[in-house]
């Protein structure tokens, strides 16, 4: 199974007399340009459009294009303002050329915030002309985790060579999640010249370098800490409207793409003929995720071929499951999403605390409600009641515990998340093994 994402890609003005800023979260990107050496000193705040339903634990990326003067990042020049005027307590993460903002505590479900950033300066001199402002408002508290645990999840990259060689690899890690039952809390690397980087603002990649000699091994490692939990929603998801007009990125998660076929006309007409009559989103998913549960067949022999091949067929596996959820909703309006990564038995970190999910690659699905953002389909799990196949309805908007974990959101595109690509000189016999373990952290 391949786990993959599909990115934006943005051009960017390199004008060296300009200094900008931006700010990243999963699905936008801001941004505002600023002539050299000209103070801050007006409140004339340029106004970003306000982000809604973000989670209550939200981090903000702000993203220079120069390298930044550290003495200028204080909570006077960067700071979070609730509805009533009080700075809200964050914490600044300072990187070469970006701030991560972070709230000490959870932000407040349900209330409106603004995040302002001005006075900025960077190494070469550069200082905001125009101060910026963003607002926010935060998701109803809509659900309840349950049996979350913190996990390491580390990936080995051990290089061998028939002959010596230099070999650069890229190994993608993808974006910060956004899903509200994994909360990614850090990324580290180690090797010899490895590094992470910010690749188009917000696709993070591990970058390294190495001069191989035959016979001897070179090791990397990728270990990512997460908060993974089970999900229960505590509100009647069926209150959602079907007004996406305030979803930035619907577009992106109603358009076909490879795999997910939803402007075929099979799938068109299969989608008009289940929701007929249906404008409520939070019920097409539920009819989409009972035809697929009872239509389709798992079976190997038609892995990985689409949500087209998986309706004519009836016949797949987890990936072909998620991925005729997926179609059949984009083809009626409703954003979704295949997400791709593990599903481990959490019941096998009971006598051991790490294990090796290899055998536990898994798809999955998430579509979009308004208010309450993305939601959580397991549609690949079958039920038997007396020898009956029957719909189990627990998998449908929830996860019973914290064994799912994400590597990525779609499962096709030209940057795939949790993908190795390495170069070398032709004919070294160069070979990359990759090894992935996860280690529950708090049994």
């Amino acid at each position: 199974m391949e786990h993959v994402k599909t990115i934006i890609k943005y051009t960017e003005n390199k004008d060296s007399n300009v200094f900008r800023f931006l700010v990243v979260s999963m699905f936008f990107t801001l941004f505002l340009l600023m002539p050299k050496t000209v103070l801050a000193d007006s409140l004339s705040y340029k106004v970003f459009p306000t982000q809604q339903n973000i989670s209550v634990d939200k981090s903000w990326k702000i993203l220079f294009s120069d390298n930044i003067d550290s003495s200028s990042v204080n909570s006077n020049n960067i700071k979070v303002i609730d509805e009533n005027g009080n700075n809200i307590d964050v914490d600044m993460t300072l990187g070469k050329n970006y701030i991560t903002v972070s709230p000490k505590e959870n932000y407040s479900s349900g209330e409106n915030y603004t995040l302002y950033v001005s006075n900025i300066r960077s190494t070469s001199g550069n200082v905001l002309k125009t101060p910026g402002m963003m607002k926010f408002s935060t998701l109803n508290n809509v659900y309840e985790l349950e049996d979350t645990h913190s996990y390491k999840i580390t990936d080995t990259f051990t290089v061998t060579s028939k002959k010596a060689t230099n070999v650069d690899l890229t190994f993608n890690v993808g974006a910060q999640g956004d899903s509200p039952y994994q909360k990614d809390l850090s990324t580290e690397v180690s090797g010899g010249n490895a590094k992470i980087t910010d690749d188009d603002f917000s696709h993070k990649k591990m970058t390294a370098s190495a001069y191989v000699k035959p016979g001897e091994g070179v090791e990397y490692q990728l270990t990512r800490t997460v908060e993974n939990s089970g999900i229960k929603y505590t509100e009647d998801l069926s209150k959602t409207s079907n007004d996406y007009s305030k979803f930035s990125d619907y577009n992106e998660y109603t358009s076909p793409e490879q795999n997910v076929e939803s402007t075929s006309k099979q799938i068109k007409d299969k989608a008009s003929e289940l929701f007929s009559g249906i404008d409520n989103p939070y019920y097409k998913a539920k009819k989409a995720y009972e035809f697929v549960n009872m239509y389709m067949t798992y079976d190997s022999n038609n892995a990985n071929k689409g949500a087209l091949n998986a309706l004519l067929t009836g016949k797949g596996v987890c990936e072909d499951y998620a991925e005729l959820f997926t179609a059949l909703l984009r083809a009626s309006g409703v954003p979704a999403r295949i997400v791709t990564g593990y599903w481990v038995n959490s019941g096998e970190f009971s006598s051991r605390t790490s294990i090796d999910p290899s055998n536990d690659a898994h798809a999955w699905a998430e579509y979009y409600l308004p208010s309450y953002g993305w939601i959580v389909v397991e549609p690949t799990n079958e039920y038997f009641y007396n020898n009956n196949r029957v719909i189990d309805y627990s998998y449908f908007s929830n996860l019973s515990d914290s064994g799912h974990f994400i590597e990525g959101y779609t499962p096709q595109g030209d940057n795939k998340d949790s993908t190795l690509y390495y170069s070398y000189t032709e004919g070294s016999g160069v070979k990359v093994d990759r090894k992935t373990t996860i280690e529950i952290l708090d049994k």
